[in-house]
């Protein structure tokens, strides 16, 4: 039986709706550069026939991806622990379970999946350090969620694994194992839609 990525405990959510100011949908009034709601390029407001459509608009129909191929012009948001789902709120429901999904993101540890593994390793072993998803904003095409550390990024080490880190003549003594490293940094990954990209942010 597949996981369910969608019927998750909620942490965060948004809404995406269009304004006059917004570029994204509105890219000839407000002079946009990128891809806009319905998946066309656009320079300075002026479309770019000779432009591919985004590759998110161009997605098949599947477990990830709704049959609606342009951004919703309403939506809802959801952030759990474990996905990032889109619903396209253009058509009215009784309940939010009937909204059709746009568009479902796999978070893994660290950012992300589907659009690229952006785990962060640590310096000594290379392992994936953890980072718990907080809360999510939109605005004009831009979904960003931000993390914070989680337990697993608190690193230790015992007599031995780095001598020059740990002297058993210091009084008192080291306890093993003893903590060397902990991320405090928080961390923001975005989806932007009008650049058809997934880039991170980390705040020290």
């Amino acid at each position: 039986m597949a996981y369910d990525f969608i019927d998750q405990n909620i942490v965060a959510s948004a809404n995406v709706q269009p304004h006059d100011d917004d570029s994204f949908y509105n890219p000839v009034r407000n002079q946009h550069t990128g891809f806009a709601f319905d998946g066309s390029y656009y320079r300075v407001g002026v479309l770019q026939p000779d432009q591919p459509k985004a590759s998110w608009f161009l997605e098949a129909f599947g477990p990830y991806r709704g049959s609606t191929a342009a951004f919703p012009t309403y939506g809802l948001i959801l952030l759990s622990p474990v996905s990032l789902a889109i619903y396209d709120q253009k058509t009215p429901v009784q309940t939010a379970y009937q909204l059709p999904l746009w568009m479902l993101f796999i978070l893994g540890d660290g950012a992300i999946l589907g659009e690229g593994n952006f785990a962060l390793p640590d310096n000594f072993n290379g392992s994936e350090q953890g980072f718990t998803p907080g809360s999510v904003c939109y605005a004009d095409g831009v979904i960003s969620v931000t993390y914070a550390p989680d337990p697993g990024n608190q690193q230790t080490y015992t007599p031995g694994d780095h001598p020059l880190l740990y002297d058993p003549n210091a009084s008192p003594p080291y306890p093993a194992p003893y903590p060397i490293v902990s991320t405090t940094s928080s961390m923001v990954v975005s989806v932007d839609f009008t650049q058809d990209r997934v880039y991170l942010d980390v705040a020290v």
